[in-house]
């Protein structure tokens, strides 16, 4: 992919990181009713987010070994969007909150989830690159 999409991406990993830690590090944030598994839920869907983001700042746009060339970049993007978990959760205790196991693991799997649904992605792009090409 272009680096505009990693220029773009890269922002937006950003921007995802910065709401994640407001909203972890503010008191009263209430969880949206429509979120299923309510708090953990919400832990899940917004490290699925910053995971697929690093994923999409990491990823190979190769076109052969398409997944051999981005397992780097998908245990890249989960081990940086589960150490911003697990540094979150570690800073919580000073801002009137609590660490909790439970909402650690929910923030691993939602950036593998991420990291995985990027692969996929990538892959779907490469597979609609190789089919225009070869009609054309």
């Amino acid at each position: 992919m272009s680096k505009a999409v990693r220029i773009i991406g890269f922002v937006l990993s950003l921007i995802c990181l910065a709401v994640i830690v407001y909203l972890s590090l503010a008191n009263d944030v209430n969880v949206p009713q429509y979120i299923v598994g309510k708090d953990k839920g919400a832990h899940f869907l917004a490290y699925m987010a910053l995971g697929f983001l690093f994923f999409v700042d990491f990823h190979n746009s190769v076109r052969h070994r398409i997944f051999l060339s981005n397992l780097m970049p998908v245990i890249g993007a989960f081990f940086l969007s589960f150490l911003c978990g697990y540094t979150i959760e570690l800073c919580q205790p000073r801002f009137g909150r609590f660490f909790e196991a439970a909402d650690l693991i929910a923030d691993g799997l939602g950036a593998l989830a991420g990291a995985l649904i990027g692969l996929l992605c990538v892959y779907f792009v490469c597979l609609i690159e190789r089919r225009g090409k070869k009609k054309g």
